[in-house]
Order: C-alpha cells, then sequence, then structure tokens
C-alpha cells in the first residue's frame, strides 16, 4: 500500500512536469538567422546612426590633431555601444543580480567596497572626468545614488536626443524619454546609461530605490526591472592613463591624462562583474582566476575554457600594416569572405593594397586568438559582436556563461540582414581604424615623468646592449629584419607548413650571417622610428613552453571540448586554422607542454582540509594531472561546487578520509583551477619539468 502511495505522489509531482514540456513543444521558438535586433523591429536603418562628429575628447591622446573621420573613429571606440545595453541587462538577470553595472556606477552608503572615491584603485575602472560622486539618491534619475556632472563642464554633446535620437522602443517615448541612441553619460568612461524600455508603468510602481541597495531579496530578484540599462564601449576595456602624461590623482583623471589604445591594464574584473566581490561564491572565485588587466573574452560565449588574457594595448598599428604586407598574408573562405575590407570604403591609396578579390587578405596579428586573420575591419567589428551587439542573434549560438548546448558560428550575412545596429557599425569602424592609424605612436619611456632617469647616456653600455639585443633577442622583437628573411619570406609563416617555414627561419637566426646584418639594423639610429619591437611570425608554443590556450595551439588532437574547437575554427582563415592547429594533420603539442589552463590534459582534484572543527568551514583544493597533483588553490570550501577526494591534517589524524566530497567527476574543478592564477603555489600544472617549482604571487600581493 506504501508503495502503491508513493508511485501516486511521484505521478502527482511528474505530470505537471510533462504537460509542461508537452506545452512548450508547441511554442515557437526564437530560430538563428531569423530574429531582429531592436532598432529593426522600431523600424530604423543604418543611416539613422550617423557617427558623432563633435571633437569632445580632443584633449585626450596626447591632443593630437585629427581629421573628422578620425573623430567619428574616436567617437565609436569610446561611446558607441551599438545596442548592447540589452545584452548587459539580460545577462544581469541571468547572473542573478551578480553582475550589476548600476551598482558599479552608484556611491551609497551600503556599497561598503567600492565608490567614486575608489574605482580605480578598487575597480580599476577610469572615472570620467567632469563628474562627481552622488551625495544622496538623485529624484531625476529614479532615487539611484549615481554621478552627477559638475556645474562648471559642457554638456556631453552625445547625449542630445534630437541629434541622434534613440530607438523607439517599449517603454521609451512612454513614460521614460526615448534618450539618445550614444545613451547617457554615467561617470564612468565605456559605460553609458540608457532608458530600459521594459520599464513600464507596472514596473515603476514595484521600483524601489531603497530596497535595491539595502535589500538582497528585492535586488536579486530575477524578475527585478531597473529603470536603466548600460551599455557598453569599447572604451570600457581599453582607454587608460595616458603613461607618458598621468593624471595627478588617478581617482580624479582628466581628459588629458587618457590614453584611447594604452589598454585597461588595472581591471579587476572579479570585481566588476560580481559587484559584491564574495569570496565565497564560485562566481567570483571563476572571474578570480583573472590578473588585474585580464579577461577571458570567450567567458560569455562559453567555450568551456578558462583563459584569462590581456587587454590589448594597441601601439604601431602603421608599421605593423607594413609588415603585414610582408608576413600577413591569409586566405579567407566561406562566411569570412563576407567581412568588410577596406576596399568597401576607398577606391585607392595604400589601405586598397591589404585585399586582393575573391579571397586574400593581408592582416597584422594584433589580437591573441587570431580572430584578426580576416582582416583589420573584421576584427574590429567582431569586437563590437563579442560585447553584446545583436545579442538577439548571438545568443542564440549559446548558452551564456553557463554553456550546456553546441556553440554555433554567427554569419555575417544574418546580421547584415537583420541587425541596424551591425549594419551601422561596418559603417563606422573603417572610421575607427582611421583612428588608430594616427594615434597609436609609442608611449617612450623617456617622455614620462621621471623616465629620463632610468636611461644611461653611456654610449659603451648603450652599444654593448644594442649588439645583444641584435644577436639574442631581436629576431623575435624586432619588426626590422633582414630583408629577405630565409624561412618566412616571401609570404611569412602560415598553413600546414608551418612549423617546417619557422624553423628554416629559427635555424637561421642562430648563424653568423644574421647576426652581422641584425647587427647593422640595430645599430642604425633610426633602428626605434616605426619599430614595434614584436613580430608578427607566429611563434611556436614547443618553443616558447609557455600556456597554449588558443593563442598559439587551439583545441585539436588534444582531447578537448570538440564545441570549443568547432567555434574556434569557424572564425579564422584556413590558414591561420592550420597553422595553429585545427586541422588533425598538425603536430599537436608536445604534452609536457600542454597547457592545463587550455584543458587538454585529464586532471584530478583532492580537497586538503587543515582545521580543528568538524564542521570545516575553508579547504585547500588541488587541482593537476591526474598522475601527480602538484599545485594547490586556497579558497573557500564550496568555491568550487564540485565532488573531490577529501583528506584532512590535523593534530591526531593521518592519512585520507572519505567525507561528503568524493571522487572529483565533473568539469567545474578543472574548469575553475586549470589557470596558475591566483594563490597557486608549487608548480604550475602543465609546466615543463625544467622549469622547476615556483610560486606565483597573487594579485592582491603584487605591487
Amino acid at each position: 500500500m506504501k508503495r502503491n502511495s508513493s508511485y501516486q505522489h511521484i505521478r502527482i509531482l511528474v505530470l505537471p512536469f510533462f504537460l509542461f514540456l508537452l506545452l512548450s513543444c508547441g511554442e515557437k521558438q526564437p530560430q538563428p538567422g531569423q530574429v531582429l535586433d531592436e532598432a529593426r523591429r522600431a523600424g530604423r536603418t543604418a543611416q539613422s546612426f550617423p557617427a558623432g562628429e563633435e571633437n569632445y575628447f580632443q584633449a585626450m591622446d596626447g591632443g593630437i590633431a585629427l581629421t573628422t573621420d578620425e573623430v567619428k573613429g574616436r567617437n565609436t571606440w569610446i561611446v558607441w555601444s551599438g545596442g548592447n545595453d540589452r545584452f548587459w541587462d539580460a545577462l544581469s538577470k541571468s547572473s542573478v543580480g551578480n553582475l550589476d553595472f548600476l551598482k558599479t556606477l552608484s556611491t551609497h552608503p551600503k556599497l561598503k567596497k567600492f565608490s567614486r572615491d575608489n574605482r580605480w584603485n578598487y575597480l580599476g575602472l577610469v572615472n570620467e572626468p567632469c563628474f562627481e560622486k552622488a551625495t544622496g539618491p538623485d529624484p531625476k534619475r529614479f532615487g539611484l545614488w549615481l554621478d552627477k556632472r559638475r556645474a562648471d563642464c559642457p554638456a556631453d554633446p552625445f547625449e542630445d536626443e534630437k541629434k541622434y535620437p534613440g530607438v523607439a522602443i517599449g517603454a521609451r517615448g512612454k513614460n521614460l524619454p526615448v534618450g539618445s541612441f550614444y545613451g547617457y553619460a554615467s561617470g564612468i568612461v565605456g559605460l553609458r546609461l540608457f532608458p530600459n524600455p521594459d520599464f513600464d508603468e507596472a514596473a515603476a510602481k514595484k521600483w524601489d530605490p531603497v530596497k535595491y541597495y539595502e535589500d538582497p531579496e528585492y535586488y536579486f530578484n530575477k524578475d527585478l526591472v531597473k529603470p536603466y540599462r548600460v551599455g557598453m564601449s569599447c572604451g570600457f576595456c581599453h582607454v587608460g592613463p595616458n603613461p607618458i602624461k598621468p593624471p595627478a590623482d588617478p581617482e580624479n583623471p582628466k581628459w588629458e591624462n587618457l590614453s584611447s589604445n594604452v589598454g585597461a591594464q588595472y581591471f579587476w574584473v572579479d570585481r566588476i562583474f560580481t559587484w559584491e566581490a564574495d569570496e565565497t561564491s564560485f562566481a567570483f572565485q571563476l572571474f578570480h582566476t583573472s590578473r588585474p588587466g585580464a579577461l577571458d573574452t570567450s567567458l560569455v560565449s562559453t567555450d568551456y575554457i578558462n583563459n584569462p588574457r590581456t587587454m590589448n594595448a594597441v601601439y604601431g598599428l602603421g608599421p605593423r600594416m607594413e609588415q603585414a604586407k610582408r608576413r600577413g598574408k591569409e586566405t579567407l573562405s566561406n562566411g569570412g569572405l563576407d567581412n568588410m575590407q577596406f576596399q568597401d570604403f576607398v577606391k585607392d591609396g595604400p589601405l586598397t593594397q591589404f585585399f586582393q578579390k575573391p579571397d586574400t587578405v593581408w592582416t597584422p596579428r594584433v589580437l591573441k586568438d587570431g580572430s584578426d586573420s580576416v582582416g583589420a575591419l573584421g576584427a574590429l567589428n567582431r569586437v563590437y559582436l563579442n560585447i553584446g551587439l545583436f545579442s538577439e542573434e548571438w545568443m542564440l549560438h549559446f548558452n551564456a556563461l553557463v554553456g550546456g548546448k553546441p556553440t554555433s558560428p554567427i554569419k555575417i550575412a544574418d546580421a547584415r540582414k537583420n541587425s541596424a545596429y551591425w549594419q551601422a557599425t561596418e559603417q563606422q569602424t573603417f572610421a575607427t581604424a582611421l583612428f588608430f592609424l594616427k594615434s597609436t605612436a609609442p608611449h617612450r619611456l623617456k617622455d614620462a615623468p621621471g623616465g629620463a632617469k632610468y636611461l644611461t647616456q653611456d654610449k659603451a653600455v648603450l652599444t654593448r646592449g644594442k649588439v645583444v639585443f641584435a644577436e639574442y633577442c631581436a629576431r623575435c622583437h624586432s619588426s626590422k629584419l633582414p630583408n629577405p628573411a630565409p624561412g618566412v619570406d616571401p609570404g611569412g609563416c602560415a598553413g600546414s607548413g608551418y612549423l617546417a617555414c619557422f624553423n628554416n627561419y629559427w635555424a637561421w637566426t642562430k648563424t653568423p650571417e644574421f647576426k652581422n646584418k641584425m647587427r647593422e639594423i640595430v645599430l642604425a639610429e633610426n633602428f626605434l622610428e616605426d619599430n614595434y619591437l614584436s613580430t608578427e611570425l607566429r611563434i611556436p608554443v614547443t618553443l616558447l613552453k609557455t600556456n597554449a590556450c588558443r593563442t598559439t595551439f587551439p583545441p585539436s588532437r588534444t582531447r578537448t571540448s570538440p564545441r570549443s574547437e568547432r567555434s574556434w575554427c569557424t572564425t579564422r582563415s584556413p590558414a591561420s586554422r592550420a597553422s595553429t592547429g585545427c586541422r588533425p594533420a598538425v603536430e599537436a603539442t608536445p604534452a609536457r607542454h600542454r597547457s592545463s589552463a587550455c584543458g587538454p590534459r585529464r586532471l584530478s582534484c583532492r580537497t586538503t582540509v587543515s582545521e580543528s572543527s568538524s564542521r570545516v568551514p575553508r579547504s585547500r583544493l588541488a587541482c593537476g594531472p591526474s598522475t601527480t597533483p602538484s599545485s594547490s588553490y586556497s579558497g573557500p570550501r564550496n568555491a568550487g561546487r564540485t565532488t573531490c577526494s577529501a583528506t584532512k591534517s590535523q593534530a591526531g589524524s593521518t592519512g585520507p578520509r572519505r567525507g561528503a566530497l568524493s571522487r572529483c567527476q565533473r568539469a567545474t574543478c578543472p574548469t575553475f583551477f586549470r589557470t596558475c592564477g591566483d594563490r597557486w603555489s608549487g608548480t604550475c600544472p602543465g609546466s615543463s619539468a625544467r622549469e622547476g617549482s615556483r610560486s606565483v604571487r597573487s594579485p592582491r600581493e603584487r605591487p
């Protein structure tokens, strides 16, 4: 009787679930290639989003003189977000309030860790000049504690709703203003405020600014609708202090103290993407694997690889384009052929030499993952997609943050057909390329405050240094090399013959012929002019013996997720894919040099507990190769929320002890702990034996 009763109980519980499945099967779900962005749904065209021409940022970038088109290009870089406020609002909801840029922008007594007073020091974010911190709720901004523009400063021209009319959708134009398509300045460079079209009269009645800052049940509610959405421009991750004209107070810079291209080198992604910075949460600990100034750019699109990389500093683009003509040849195929090229904007001149119909492009290799192998403009347009442009389409191709479904490529043709924001971005990024061709001259130590004291005037010392550099460093760290360079000229190293080609070059750099020619080049007075002191060659990871990740050897024949491989391989040129490992014919990275951060090795986990209490609130999780776990991470016990074998080490106890944590069977621990990140000690997993044992300093210990 009990058994029948149990079955009846199960049926009562399960029946509604299956009814829900049957009903949801009848619902028509959005399909890739068939959705419109908000601008298209509102009847807007790309032509209705003209690039702003006001030279509002004139003092930036050393006060460099710019043409009108170059000014438009810089404006696009710093204030254009292309409708991605929709994406960041959706991410705030799916993260259950962990990511909340409205909180990040606020100065409220309950936000104990950060305010405008310490944003630079705590978050690594650049305070926008001409603003001051909130001292109370702003009734004009729904009671939020947001920065206010100073009365002695000119208005932000990009907020002009008449000149740059926003997209009238939902509540915009009803109980909310439509606003500008550039949004409102927020007080942080690169973040812009937009009226939330979901904030209708019903949502407005439920809005409580006091509870938003003080009541977790309220602000963590997934149904919360906030009055503003926050959009992000490229400048959020790329604007930083000008090294040769730094601000006297980093928390209060002037525009003249900022550079558009230096990169956010102090960006604390763990504190920005989880505003509470709760060290006991898994989300915080995941982001915490990123060092300051580093970010996993594929985090949202979920390629199952935890791979933080530094923010790109864009220097010497002009000289790099010249080198691209010598060594940056790539062949496009399939959807890559749909990328914009310079010839779509100019019919003659030097920029037309970087594309030859139907499928050949010459491009510098600025981006670490090789995505600029489709050409400079394709690389720029990809940046906007990666920060949420046309999220209506983008988020149909993966499960943001958590994954769990195969990742599929986004077709440029679909974006061009269905997204006015994408079309407008394609029309504007040519001007951004022109801006970078003008503005990316190097910042030299001699020009920095106090920099001269680090430079010697001893000619003998300088000459000796130049000779050493020529013989041992220049083969990788000079864009000026003997011409021709055997092995890499003409055409550079790309495609299936990559390793043989590079090995020929490398052998030549050890010869007296190379060293003699290189000494002449380095000793020349103009050696540093138009020399960005790096190379466009792809350096094999087997030579560097560093983490492979996606920079040099993406997943191939290394037993990582096939989804990750497909995602990587569909966004680069065939030559780039072949030379970096997407084809099975390419030799895989030797096992001892594979990076555990990239997941090619099978990892095991163990938990070592050092505690006198039986409850053990904190533990040490150790991940390493399955044979010899060699590194440990100290953090909250529930940070990984995984199942690992437990070892208890305390007075009176010896040997392993089986507890609530069993074998490490899930991917959570390897995904989270594969990076040699914060608080690793011992030998990093994936390092060669010759590197020996070392301790890696925590970002908090760094000067």
